[in-house]
C-alpha cells in the first residue's frame, strides 16, 4: 500500500473488493454487475494461472471512493520449453477527478511484471501512446492479416456500401474499385435492395466456386463443451513448435472456452481415429449489424495440418447453421496464412496491431516473429 495523499492510496485488490470494484466499473460502459463479477471468477478465481501469488489489480481508492482500477490477469505460456506466467492489462479506468494518479496505476501493474512478459491487448488511443513510450511492441508488428469467408453475402455487400467501418477493413481490397455515391433521396429503396441481392448472389457464386477446400477422408470434427485427455496428448506433442507460446492442455483450455457464462466459446476438435490432431477456438459476435464468427486459436499438429481444410469446413457449417454474416480467421503465423490463402478466400487485408507487450531485457532478443505463435489468447481480447 503506498500513501499518496492524507486519505488516497494505491493498493492491490481482493476478493473483498469484487462488488464494490463492479459498481465502479459499471460507470464506464453498459455492462450490469453480474458480467463484472462472471469477470473477476474468470480472471482470477477460476484461472489456473492465478495461484495467490499474483496481484488480482490494483485500485485508487479515496477513503470509500474507489477512483481509478486496472486488472492484472496471469496467464500460462511457455517459453524455450519452461512454463512461465505472464501478466495482461486490462480494465485501466480512472475517474476524471482522480486522472493525476493514473500512471501510479500502470507502474504498480508493471512492477508485478518485471520479471516476465506483460500484454496489453485492449488499448485506448491514449493508452497506445503510453505503452510506446514505455517500449512497448506490437504482437504482430508487420500487422495482422486475415482471411474471410463472407456466408451471407448481401449483409457485406450492404456494410460496405454504406461506408460501414469493419467492412471498409475487411473487404476495402476486394471492392476498393467501386464506391457509393451519395444515396439521393430520389432513389428507391427497393430498387436498391434488389440490386444489392442481385449483386450478392453473383458474388457469392463467384466465391463459392473459386473457394478450395478440400474434402478428406479419414477426419472428423467435433464441436464439445469440454475437453479431455486427447487435448492433452496432442499438447504433448506439439508444444516444442515454437519458442514462445501459450499453454495449450485441457485445463487451460477448459478454463478459457468454459469458465465464463458471458464469453463461452465453442471449441471445434479435429481427430484422426481417436488421435486428435487439431483444433480450433471461435466467439460469435456483433459488431454494427454485422454477425461475426471470428477464431480466436488455431492449433495443428504439423504431422496433420491438411486437418485444417476439415476444421474450415466445419466452422463455416456452423456459422450458416447459426446465420452468421462472416468467418473472420486472423493469420496468427506466416504459414498459417499461406494456407489460408491457398483456399481462395476473400483477399487478405493488413490491420494495425492494436496489441501490445513487453518483455525482460533478458530475453526479449531470442523473440522474433519467427519463433512465437501469438493468436487472440493474449491479453484479454479473447476472454
Amino acid at each position: 500500500m503506498e500513501l499518496i495523499q492524507e486519505s488516497l492510496v494505491v493498493r492491490a485488490i481482493g476478493p473483498s473488493d469484487y462488488a464494490r470494484l463492479a459498481d465502479f466499473l459499471i460507470e464506464f460502459g453498459d455492462k450490469p454487475l453480474g458480467y463484472w463479477m462472471d469477470r473477476f471468477d474468470l480472471w482470477w478465481d477460476k484461472n489456473p494461472a492465478f495461484n495467490g501469488n499474483n496481484e488480482r489489480g490494483w485500485i485508487i481508492q479515496d477513503g470509500e471512493i474507489f477512483g481509478g482500477f486496472i486488472a492484472c490477469i496471469p496467464s500460462l505460456l511457455q517459453l524455450d520449453g519452461k512454463q512461465i506466467t505472464a501478466i495482461n492489462i486490462s480494465s485501466w479506468n480512472v475517474l476524471p477527478e482522480y486522472r493525476s494518479h493514473s500512471m501510479e496505476l500502470f507502474f504498480k501493474a508493471s512492477s508485478g511484471a518485471k520479471d516476465t512478459l506483460i500484454f496489453d491487448t485492449t488499448p485506448s488511443d491514449e493508452v497506445v501512446k503510453v505503452l510506446k513510450a514505455f517500449k512497448y511492441k506490437a504482437v504482430l508488428e508487420s500487422g495482422l492479416n486475415q482471411s474471410i469467408l463472407p456466408i451471407k453475402m448481401d449483409k457485406l455487400l450492404w456494410a460496405r456500401l454504406t461506408s460501414h467501418p469493419l467492412v471498409n477493413r475487411l473487404l476495402n481490397p476486394v471492392f476498393r474499385s467501386y464506391t457509393l455515391k451519395r444515396i439521393t433521396s430520389g432513389v428507391s429503396q427497393k430498387i436498391l435492395f434488389i440490386a444489392i441481392k442481385v449483386s450478392s448472389i453473383c458474388l457469392q457464386m463467384m466465391f463459392s466456386k473459386r473457394l478450395k477446400i478440400n474434402n478428406l477422408e479419414g477426419y472428423i470434427v467435433t464441436r464439445i463443451d469440454r475437453s479431455g485427455q486427447a487435448i492433452d496428448d496432442l499438447w504433448a506433442r506439439t508444444k516444442n513448435r515454437y519458442f514462445l507460446t501459450n499453454i495449450r492442455n485441457k485445463e487451460i483450455i477448459d478454463w478459457y472456452c468454459f469458465a465464463s457464462s458471458y464469453h463461452r466459446k465453442d471449441l471445434f476438435v479435429c481427430y484422426r481415429g481417436k488421435k486428435c490432431v487439431g483444433f480450433i477456438i471461435t466467439r460469435s459476435f456483433e459488431r454494427q449489424e454485422l454477425k461475426i464468427l471470428e477464431c480466436l486459436d488455431i492449433w495443428l499438429d504439423p504431422e496433420y495440418e491438411e486437418c485444417l481444410d476439415v476444421l474450415i469446413k466445419e466452422i463455416k457449417n456452423y456459422a450458416e447453421e447459426k446465420n452468421l454474416d462472416v468467418v473472420q480467421i486472423p493469420h496468427y503465423s506466416k504459414e498459417l496464412g499461406k494456407k489460408l490463402s491457398s483456399m481462395n478466400m476473400i483477399d487478405r487485408v493488413t490491420m494495425e496491431c492494436r496489441s501490445f507487450y513487453k518483455a525482460p531485457r533478458a530475453i526479449a532478443g531470442q523473440i522474433s516473429a519467427l519463433n512465437t505463435y501469438f493468436t487472440r489468447a493474449q491479453g484479454d481480447n479473447g476472454l
